[in-house]
């Protein structure tokens, strides 16, 4: 049986140089040598797609930010309002796959997604 990953990133993890970026990709690469099929949910924030991360992943789905004056006056802190995507809530619920979200900013639909798919795990 194949085991596979849902990664919500709150940006394309690669090239791996700063901080969030660094952890999130050696996650990716670690679980990748252990055998694990990763499927990274990506938001593109001034960062090129990365075929890199595609070579070690089964697919890589990218997201744009929702911004504007609305992503401003929610009463949700703008950076997770703003990772809010509708293809990445039907993606996410396309397989029945665990998810793993990297941190709060990716974590918009959590409670939709609690009371339907489980395991679900949030990397603070």
């Amino acid at each position: 049986m194949d085991k596979k990953l849902n990664l919500v990133s709150i940006n394309i993890p690669w090239s791996a140089n700063y901080g969030g970026m660094i952890d999130i990709y050696y996650r990716i690469k670690a679980l990748h040598d252990c055998g694990i099929k990763i499927i990274p949910h990506c938001f593109e924030y001034e960062r090129p797609r990365a075929t890199e991360l595609e070579c070690i992943c089964e697919k890589v789905y990218y997201y744009r930010y929702c911004t504007g004056i609305w992503a401003n006056i929610v009463c949700l802190p703008y950076n997770v309002y703003s990772r809010k995507n509708k293809r990445l809530i039907t993606n996410l619920l396309e397989n029945n796959y665990p998810i793993l979200f990297e941190g709060l900013h990716t974590c918009y639909y959590l409670l939709k997604i609690f009371f339907v798919k489980c395991p679900h795990i949030v990397v603070l």
